[in-house]
Parts: structure tokens; C-alpha cells; sequence
């Protein structure tokens, strides 16, 4: 991981902001979702992407009631 200088406060509630450089090449706009997740060297920021919660795919989903499926898995349930 390369470093950039970079050196960001976190505020009284606990935010940070994240340059507005980085949300430009990640396509990051405001209101959108950001994962946050821990690792062993600190803490990783990366744009959220929905996925199927039964299967894990991250293309051809459907929203349905806040949780998203993928077509080949809605099909598999409308089967059962």
C-alpha cells in the first residue's frame, strides 16, 4: 500500500473526510454508501456495491425489501 501524505482529523463524532481526490477516482458522491471494514494493518473505506444476500453476486439484482437478489436466485426461490 503506498502512502500519500495525506494526514486527515478525525472530528468530536468520530468523521473523517476523505479527499475529494480519492472519492473523484473511486466515482464516491455524497449520500452514498461506503463499507468500513477492519483489517490487520488499520481500517479499510471502499465503496459499497450491493450484492445477492443468497448468493453473493454483485450483477443483475433486484431490490427487494432493503436486501437484494440476483435473477438466477429469484427464479430458484419462485421454483421451491
Amino acid at each position: 500500500m503506498q502512502t500519500t501524505g495525506m494526514i486527515r482529523t478525525i472530528d468530536k463524532l468520530g468523521r473523517v473526510v476523505i479527499p475529494s481526490e480519492y472519492r473523484k477516482y473511486l466515482n464516491i458522491h455524497s449520500d452514498e454508501d461506503v463499507e468500513v471494514l477492519l483489517t490487520s494493518d488499520g481500517v479499510l473505506l471502499r465503496k459499497f456495491t450491493p450484492f445477492c444476500v443468497l448468493c453473493g453476486k454483485k450483477d443483475s439484482l433486484v431490490e427487494i425489501g432493503g436486501s437484494h437478489l440476483c435473477h438466477d436466485c429469484i427464479a430458484a426461490v419462485k421454483q421451491l
